[in-house]
């Protein structure tokens, strides 16, 4: 057996939108013979044509493939497909097939539950896409608080730690409640949770079950089941950095003392961050999939390894069955560096909530002007005064609303989730001019 390497989808610009292969081995060829590569889903009778493969005089050829409408090849494609082809090569395989690297199908039902998408989640995001998102949320609200605290702000570390348990717990965890008094349950999580509680599995558990499910199925490869227990090491890790977090968080509340607070949210922070990246335990400069080192990042990159397709040299000539077209792809927009907002009127305004941050930050209008917030993130927001002179409630992705200022003075405000009084993390100003 001759291996010649492998080849596995990972993320570019979006979730798993880009094929990454790399060979050795590559036996040369006679003239007016190249190497071609095909992605293969469904047994090989979908496949995309991925082109003529460079490959080196050492026999080697390392080369990446985007997907034109940055859509999550995982889909619909679970293995990969190198043929000898006559040039020019055709729109189908009609030459010999080198290697076929295919992920079972039965591993691929569940590793695709965790990078494209489950019934059971919100939205039906993927479990380790899932994991990702809230625990780099747990980070993000971590770090709010530990900003509240060195600007002082004790109701401000509070509230933010309340957000930091409440995404951990889920809205059926024990302690999802109005923890800092306020009168207000703000939770900036999508409602599944990243820790288990009773009828609710949380990403955490779903995620290393998934991946426990793809190593143990009927037919699965090596390397799905090597990277089975990966994920489930990194979730486990994940888990325990996530309890003590909320253990420590759970204590802020009863605190009178800015000070004290302080410490408490620095060790969140420290906790949170482990949780999401890892902690290199042994010191050896790399954080590893094992117990004790591996995050939420590890798990999410390792649930991609989990579909790694190994490629080795075919002793046995091999056919293609008949090929199904791939849909055609749906060109790559192109980025925009700042939101579009409609036009403003002598008497409106727009501000947009985006990339955790108010954009324009300081906008200034006349008396009477009305004010649009439009949420193009993802994430839930508000627009609150700093002194409560105003709140929009909370704005959910795509959502807007409108605040009328008939008062003229400089207008101070913030994020609820993302922010805080006095300029910290998401916030802005509008001034009012007679």
């Amino acid at each position: 057996e001759v291996r010649l390497g492998s080849a596995v989808i990972r993320d570019n610009f979006a979730h798993s939108d880009q094929l990454f292969v790399d060979l050795e081995n590559l036996p040369p060829l006679e003239p007016g013979k190249v190497y071609a590569g095909w992605l293969s889903g469904y047994e090989g009778v979908l496949r995309r044509p991925i082109g003529k493969i460079p490959v080196d005089a050492d026999g080697k050829a390392q080369f990446t493939v985007d997907a034109p409408g940055r859509e999550n090849l995982l889909a619909d494609y679970d293995g990969f497909v190198l043929t000898i082809e006559s040039e020019p090569i055709p729109d189908v395989p009609a030459g010999r097939v080198l290697a076929w690297g295919q992920v079972s199908l039965n591993s691929m039902e569940h590793i695709r539950h965790l990078l494209v998408s489950s019934p059971d989640t919100p939205g039906q995001v993927g479990l380790a896409i899932g994991l990702l998102q809230q625990t780099e949320e747990v980070v993000r609200h971590a770090q709010f608080a530990r900003d509240a605290a060195n600007a002082g702000d004790l109701a401000g570390v509070k509230r933010h730690t309340e957000h930091v348990i409440l995404l951990i717990e889920g809205p059926k965890g024990p302690d999802y409640k109005d923890l800092d008094g306020d009168g207000q349950l703000l939770d900036p999580g999508d409602g599944f949770g990243l820790l288990p509680a009773e009828g609710q599995p949380g990403y955490v558990q779903e995620v290393a079950d998934k991946a426990k499910l793809a190593g143990e199925a009927s037919f699965a490869i090596e390397v799905t089941k090597i990277h089975s227990q990966h994920v489930q090491d990194a979730a486990a890790n994940t888990k325990a950095w996530l309890t003590q977090v909320r253990a420590i968080g759970l204590t802020v509340f009863s605190d009178q003392d800015i000070a004290a607070a302080a410490d408490k949210v620095q060790q969140m922070v420290v906790l949170a961050e482990r949780a999401l990246n890892g902690f290199d335990a042994n010191n050896n400069e790399t954080i590893e999939p094992i117990p004790g080192e591996g995050g939420a990042k590890i798990a999410y990159q390792h649930s991609q390894f989990l579909a790694e397709m190994p490629l080795v040299i075919q002793q046995v000539e091999m056919t293609m069955p008949p090929v199904a077209a791939a849909d055609t792809p749906t060109p790559i927009p192109e980025p925009t560096a700042t939101p579009t907002l409609p036009p403003p009127s002598p008497k409106a305004a727009s501000v947009a909530m985006t990339n955790f941050a108010f954009v324009p930050q300081t906008i200034t209008v006349k008396v009477g002007t009305t004010v649009t917030f439009v949420n193009q993130g993802q994430a839930p927001h508000t627009a609150t005064g700093d002194h409560q002179e105003f709140s929009t409630g909370i704005v959910t992705s795509g959502e807007s609303r409108t605040i009328t200022f008939n008062q003229a003075g400089t207008f101070p405000f913030f994020c609820e989730f993302h922010g805080g009084r006095g300029g910290q993390g998401m916030s802005g100003t509008i001034i009012v001019e007679p």
